[in-house]
């Protein structure tokens, strides 16, 4: 084995591991723009390939993008400036009283947790320990306890 086959050798070496570190620094880069694609709501996998492929445009696109509607929503679950309809799990505007997608009606829960019940006549809320509605004027019957019917 003489000088130049040793010098060969290493000057290929160097040649090897000088691309395997630009691969390995290629599959580290590419998961910033994946990343932030991913926190504006999009799909990691898909923008992770795509950044492999083409870095820089992939990186730009990702900075410009604006966040996807169900990562606004979700943001604003989480900020309570919304929440989520019990019947059909859609997001809404915090101060809604009734749900856009199904029409569920949030005044009712509300209302009840308020110590209110509704009229049966005019459907007007009052208190649950009301004996009159101060609306339509119906009154309502006391219903006997168990004890008094005996």
């Amino acid at each position: 084995m003489t000088f130049d086959d040793v010098a060969f050798f290493l000057g290929s070496l160097r040649g090897v591991l000088f691309v395997f570190l630009l691969i390995a620094l290629d599959l580290c880069m590419a998961a910033i723009p994946a990343k932030i694609a991913e926190f504006k709501g999009r799909d990691f996998v898909s923008w992770y390939i795509a950044s492999l492929l083409f870095f820089p445009i992939s990186l730009i696109v990702a900075l410009m993008i604006s966040p996807s509607e169900t990562a606004k929503a979700e943001g604003n679950l989480r900020e309570g400036n919304a929440k989520k309809c019990p019947r059909c799990a859609e997001i809404i505007k915090a101060q809604a009283v009734a749900c856009r997608f199904c029409g569920y009606d949030f005044s009712v829960t509300m209302q009840a947790a308020a110590g209110k019940k509704n009229c049966p006549k005019c459907g007007e809320w009052i208190m649950k320990q009301a004996i009159r509605c101060r609306h339509c004027g119906h009154a309502f019957v006391a219903r006997p306890s168990i004890a008094a019917r005996r």
